[in-house]
């Protein structure tokens, strides 16, 4: 593995184990959030009569509010019981889902732009190569012709003290051949340095296109981290919303804002809320979206259940990415 190849993979795996890291931070914000609803729960169950006739008589009337507005809205389309939970992670579910939107299109985007930068990469691998060969072939014509000349320069010079010619007879054949030769020598030297730069110049445009390349790949690892993230947060997070809840997102997103413009809701909503942390809750908005559960034993009990069973999801999936997180530092 090269030196560049195995900076590549430090930084790759660095990445996972931010990524890793986000889960077990998510996964930890998800299972406090529970614990609260939880706490408050046992915390309902101490409440003195007092305190226990208070919360309970401002959660029949917000849950009395909430009801008409909500029928009149939803027509029978929805029950509350889908509509609820999407309701309360409207905004982080919308956001979610648009941040997944745009992470799928730059994700194209860059596959392209890899797909071009391979093809360029390859392509200039191909005339660095030719050329190289070019250069090779050239400095060995310009080699081989240099040698030859200077042999030739030096059986001429022999011959005219061997055979004692006349200086005058023989100089002016010397000097043409001499002529010829450094002229056919030039153009041999310039062919190689010409081959030389061209070489020089594909190389330099080659590490240019891979060190570009390699910030498109790092780009693109860290789009695919997001977009892991974000599928198992809607997978494990929101595993509890089905498939129709889904489907029915939009239309439920147009009724939470016809209750969400309600001043008479929203009104009693504070006053549910103030009520909730008079008698020391811990999570008192988490119960606007279950209000039923303030006042209806059985549908306290099944909250209680049903929180217990979301945090043993999430624990086992937080357990998991801190096992990825020490086995990445055991590498």
């Amino acid at each position: 593995m090269s030196t560049e190849e195995r900076l590549s993979e430090i930084e790759y795996q660095k990445k996972r184990m931010e990524l890793n890291r986000r889960f077990v931070e998510m996964y930890e914000d998800e299972v406090s959030y529970i614990l609260e609803q939880k706490e408050d729960i046992e915390i309902m169950e101490k409440l003195s009569g007092e305190e226990a006739k208070l919360i309970s008589e401002e959660a029949r009337k917000y849950n009395r509010i909430f009801a008409r507005i909500f029928y009149d809205s939803a027509g029978g389309r929805v029950s509350d019981e889908e509509f609820l939970p999407l309701w309360e992670r409207e905004e982080e579910i919308r956001q979610g889902l648009s941040r997944i939107q745009s992470l799928e299109g730059e994700k194209k985007q860059i596959e392209k732009e890899i797909s071009v930068q391979e093809d360029e990469e390859r392509d200039l691998k191909r005339k660095e190569r030719e050329f190289h060969g070019k250069f090779i072939n050239r400095r060995a014509y310009f080699l081989s012709s240099l040698i030859m000349a200077l042999t030739a320069a030096g059986l001429g010079a022999a011959a005219v003290f061997y055979f004692e010619l006349r200086l005058s007879v023989s100089l002016w054949p010397a000097a043409a051949a001499v002529f010829g030769a450094a002229v056919i020598l030039l153009i041999l030297r310039t062919r190689k340095k010409k081959a030389a730069e061209k070489k020089k110049m594909y190389h330099m445009v080659r590490n240019h296109k891979e060190t570009s390349g390699r910030r498109l790949k790092s780009e693109y690892d860290t789009i695919v981290n997001d977009l892991e993230f974000c599928r198992e947060k809607y997978q494990v997070l929101f595993g509890y919303i089905s498939e129709e809840q889904w489907k029915l997102f939009e239309f439920c997103a147009k009724v939470a804002a016809e209750l969400n413009c309600s001043e008479e809701l929203s009104a009693q909503r504070k006053t549910f809320v103030s009520a909730m942390e008079q008698c020391g809750m811990h999570a008192p908005q988490a119960w606007c979206y279950y209000p039923k559960a303030i006042y209806d034993i059985p549908k306290r009990i099944n909250r209680m259940e049903w929180l217990s069973g979301r945090q043993n999801i999430c624990e086992q999936a937080m357990v998991q990415h801190e096992r990825a997180i020490r086995n990445n530092l055991l590498e």
